[in-house]
This record gives C-alpha cells, structure tokens and sequence, in this order.
C-alpha cells in the first residue's frame, strides 16, 4: 500500500477515533453543562486539571516511544510497558496528596473530593499506553475507534443521568473514571499483547531518554492549558474556571473536527518517510497546508457565531458568560497545528531532545504571561495564550525550514493562505451578523453564517488556496483502490 493512501485511510479513522475521543466526550459535557453550574464544572475542571497534563504525557511519552522505536523487540515492548506502569502508581500517589490542596487552592471544596476519586486514572492510562502505540504503529487505528465509541458512549448515558438527578460535578467525575475504565479493558484485548518476563536494565537504559524527550515536550506543552484553568480558578474563583472549562471544551471539538485526527495519523507516516529527507520535506510542506485549510475556517468561523451558539449550546447564562473567553481562544487555532506538526517532524527525525527544549521554552513564556492576565479576567487570559501562539510561529516556521530543508517562505505561504482566507471569511461573517441579527432568531443565524461562511471560503480557497486543495484532492483520490503508488 502506498504511504499516501497509507496516510488517507489512516487518517479517515484517526477522525473517527478523535471524534469519539474528544467530540463525544465534548457532547456530552456540554449537554451536562446545561444542568450543571458553573462553579459546579469549575470545581471539577480544577480536579480535571494535573489528570489531563498526565493523560496527554502518558498516552504520548510511552506510545510514541514505541512507535518512534519501530521495532518488535518484545524486550523493547515489556520493559516500556512496566515503566508506564511504574509511572502510573507514582503520578497516582502525587494526585492523592495534591487532593488534599487542590480544593483550597482554587477556591473550590468539592475539587479535592473529585480528585480523590479519580486519582486511580493514571494507573488505568499507563496500562493502557503500550498497547495503544503498537495499534498505532501497526496503522490499526479503527480499533481505537471502535474501543474509544464503545466505552464513551457506555458511560455518557450514566453520566447524563447523574447530571439531570442533581448530581452536579460527581456526574462529570463518573464520567472520567468510567470512560477511561473501559477504555483500558478495550485495548489490552483489542492488542492481543501480554508483557512478556520483566523489564531489563538494558532496554529501560535505551527507552528512558526517549520517553523522557516525548514525555517531556508533552508535559511542557499539554500543561500550558491546564495550568491556565488553574490560574484562573486560583485568581478569579469557580465561577470563571467553569466558563474557562466550557471554552476549551469547545476549543477541543473544534480540533477535533479539524486537526486531531490528522495530527494523530501523520506521526507513524512520517517515521516511514524519516529516511528520505526529500520526500519528509514534501511531506511537511503539503501537511502544513493542509493542516491550516481544514483548520482556520472551523477556528474563525466558531469565533464568529459564539454569541448565537453559546447560549443555544449550554444555556443562556453559561453561554453569554462564556462568549468572550471562547472567542479569544479560538485565535490560536490558526498556529496551534503547525507548533504540533514541528514537534512531530523532529519526534520523527529522533530529535525529541531539540522539541523538548523548545516545549520547554514556551511554558516558561506562557506561565508569567499567564499569571499577569489570570488576574484581570479570564478573557485576557485566553487571549495572551493566542497572542502568544501567534508571537511564536515565526521561530517554528524557520526552525522547521532550516531542519527539514524547506524553503520559509514556501511555508508561510503553504499555512498562512488559508488563515487569511478564513479571516476574511470571519470579518464577512460579523458584517452578516451585525445587520441581519435582529431579523433572525439564534439559530437561523448560526445556520445561515454557516452556509454564508462555507461559501465564502471555497471561494477564497479556489482563488488563493491551490496547493492546498490538490494537495486534499490528492489524498482523497488516494482512498480509491486503483490509486498508484507515491
């Protein structure tokens, strides 16, 4: 099979397995969300907070460590297994004695209880992480699809049961442990793999600096959010964590719907292509476009009907609190996909090391920022995070081109056409808005800027946006069982 029809059809079910992931779960919370007060979801967002960091650093350290290993070694494979393991009980033991100040940190009491009970997460993540990265490598992705529908959707109905009974934050809590419960039974037998002996000296010796690179550019990365929520909760209160919670949630469905899915897939392609640096640069260069052509339009077009969608989404008080802060995290979405297709380029190329100091440059820029804005509102706060995702770019565009052999300019134009494009889109929409608004109910007007804006990008994208069409074309073609070989 070719690696660009290789590519297509695992990135059709890498979009499967991330709507699961993120667009139900996201779904659901926000049909909680209607039921729910706000400092009733600030409370568990801040619980949610120090879980998601390790989540995301569990599932990526330990799963691309094996992917990036590309080998069968079953040594390589257990003794990678048994340190997720070990990795799981400590972050375990650290949630417990952080539950006891979590709730008194953020000015929310229940946190620390929703803490306590989650606390086992890590444990079920680390014996799930081997497993999920030789699915990956293996380009088996509609299993994790299947496995991750399966188990969301099994403790959705629970979940929306305990909202609508009153149940408030402890709905959202059964929901996590249950999901990621289930989840983890899913993969061991989807796997079909047992850790085989115990782990070696030799080849922990040879997988921690690996796990160590990737675990840490994804801890300094992934923490940027959370430790945001923190701020806020800690500087403004509950009430402003839960609109803060509900803004990234919908943040993360629209990377959903846009890039997760192709981020995801584009990782195990290319280690494949690691070899020949001509065909990698080619690679980077149509992916960087293609990332920024399905991205900025959902980002800019979300920003601009949040006034209409939020209050029809989680209610009118939850929405219209919301709207500013959502707004003015959506502007990092034209950025964010090319930061994460840089760190995967160099993961790829084993060169975790420099995506790790890079990572780690960026928390230490995003947190002071971040303070200084948690103290004002917490609309500021999610706009520093943009400004500064935009203040960066140009630093990973030429780090991209230097490494990779690509020209800088050929990038800037490959990501930035479609961004301009969707900001024109955006300011055509906020016109739309601005004089029919008072002629059409809420949601007429999201349906209408929905038509209005889809139309208005494909006709930018037809008339500045080539490449980055036939280069979509291209991989859609590539699904067909006749395509030829790259």
């Amino acid at each position: 099979m070719s690696t660009r029809r290789n590519a297509a059809k695992s990135g059709i079910w890498s979009a499967v397995l991330q709507l699961s992931r993120f667009g139900l779960n996201t779904i659901f919370f926000l049909i909680l969300a209607r039921w729910l007060t706000l400092a009733e979801i600030g409370a568990f967002a801040a619980a949610f907070a120090p879980i998601r960091v390790l989540q995301i650093v569990q599932r990526s350290g330990f799963s691309e460590a094996i992917i990036q290993g590309d080998t069968d070694d079953s040594v390589f494979v257990t003794t990678c297994f048994w340190m997720a393991l070990g990795f799981g009980f400590l972050a375990s033991a650290l949630l417990i004695v952080f539950s006891f100040f979590v709730g008194s940190l953020t000015n929310a009491d229940e946190a620390g209880a929703f803490l306590l009970a989650m606390s086992a997460m890590p444990i079920m993540i680390a014996a799930a992480s081997v497993p999920e990265g030789l699915l990956r490598r293996r380009f088996e992705v509609r299993s994790l699809a299947i496995r991750t529908t399966v188990s969301i959707t099994l403790a959705g109905p629970v979940a929306l049961w305990l909202g609508y009974r009153g149940y408030g934050g402890w709905a959202l809590t059964v929901f996590a442990l249950m999901n990621t419960a289930l989840s983890t039974v899913l993969v061991l037998a989807m796997a079909k793999w047992r850790p085989k002996g115990r782990p070696r000296l030799e080849a922990a010796r040879a997988i921690l600096p690996i796990v160590g690179a990737i675990s840490g550019r994804e801890f300094a990365y992934s923490s940027i959010s959370p430790i945001y929520q923190l701020m806020v909760a800690a500087a403004l209160g509950p009430v402003a964590a839960g609109a803060f919670q509900i803004a990234q949630r919908f943040v993360m469905l629209a990377q959903t719907l846009t890039t997760t899915a192709l981020r995801f897939a584009t990782l195990p392609i290319l280690v494949k292509l690691r070899d020949s640096e001509t065909r990698l640069g080619a690679a980077l260069l149509e992916t960087s476009g293609l990332l920024t052509l399905v991205s900025a339009p959902v980002y800019f077009g979300l920003l601009s009907v949040a006034p209409q969608l939020l209050p029809l989404a989680v209610g009118v008080d939850n929405g219209l609190t919301t709207v500013p802060i959502l707004q003015s995290m959506l502007f990092i979405g034209a950025t964010i996909s090319i930061h994460t297709l840089y760190t995967q380029a160099l993961t790829a190329t084993g060169r975790s090391d420099v995506a790790l100091r890079w990572a780690i440059v960026s928390l230490l820029l995003y947190v002071p920022v971040g303070a200084l804005a948690a103290q004002h509102s917490a609309a500021l706060t999610a706009l520093a995070q943009s400004a500064l995702g935009f203040l960066t770019l140009p630093f990973v565009v030429v780090g991209m081109s230097r490494r990779f052999g690509l020209s800088a300019p050929a990038l800037f134009r490959s990501a930035f056409a479609p961004v301009l494009s969707a900001a024109l889109m955006m300011i055509i929409l906020f016109a739309f808005n601005r004089y029919f608004n008072d002629y059409l109910g809420p949601l007429s007007m999201v349906l209408w800027q929905t038509l209005v804006g889809a139309l208005v990008y494909l006709g930018l994208a037809v008339a500045f946006c080539r490449e980055q069409l036939r280069t979509l074309t291209s991989l859609l073609i590539s699904l067909r069982p006749s395509a030829d070989a790259l």
